[in-house]
């Protein structure tokens, strides 16, 4: 285990290698008040718990953190078997905005087939208006999910780029869901 300077975080540290799962996620709360940088590293061992409710809390309290290794833990927590837990690291994703995300993002979208995974990763690439972020979001543009549909239609429409009127007037005439045309006509 690492050894920490601060002894507040060193006691968290120690709490978060309990065997008692109670115990680490109330280590994981505590993380929040440390406001030490270092914290980020436990939040990240804590999404990693094999306790659930640990990660939930670990996903919950993540976007009180602001760092660049956290996109990594976080595109890695929207594959968890807890749907408390994806649904957090996808809020929290869209809620880093940080451009140094975007890479990682982009990474781990051409490796997804989950709808979930993938409309979150998405919905993170938005605002961050990442020109890399086009060619993938067109070609999500006929994924069968509409909600996967509807988040690419999101990224395009922040990209604001004339090229991809087409696909958005066509999106908006002819997609089978009625919230994908809506978001297609919001877009154009």
């Amino acid at each position: 285990m690492k050894t920490y300077d601060d002894p507040e975080l060193q006691a968290i540290a120690i709490k978060l290698t309990s065997d008692d799962p109670g115990i680490r996620r109330v280590a994981v709360m505590d993380l929040v008040d440390s406001g030490e940088p270092e914290a980020v590293e436990l939040v990240i061992q804590a999404l990693q718990d094999p306790d659930t409710n640990v990660r939930q809390e670990a996903a919950k309290v993540v976007d009180e953190f602001e760092a660049e290794d956290m996109a990594d833990a976080l595109i890695s927590a929207l594959n968890d078997s807890d749907e408390v837990v994806r649904n957090s690291a996808a809020h929290a994703l869209a809620d880093l905005k940080d451009p140094a995300a975007a890479e990682p993002l982009l990474k781990a979208l051409e490796n997804s087939t989950d709808s979930f995974v993938v409309s979150g990763i998405l919905r993170a690439l938005k605002p961050l208006r990442n020109p890399g972020s086009q060619s993938p979001a067109l070609m999500r543009l006929d994924d069968p999910d509409p909600q996967v549909r509807r988040e690419a239609v999101g990224v395009i429409g922040w990209l604001k780029q004339p090229e991809n009127l087409p696909a958005l007037v066509k999106t908006a005439k002819n997609d089978p869901d009625p919230d994908v045309r809506r978001s297609a006509t919001g877009a154009l």
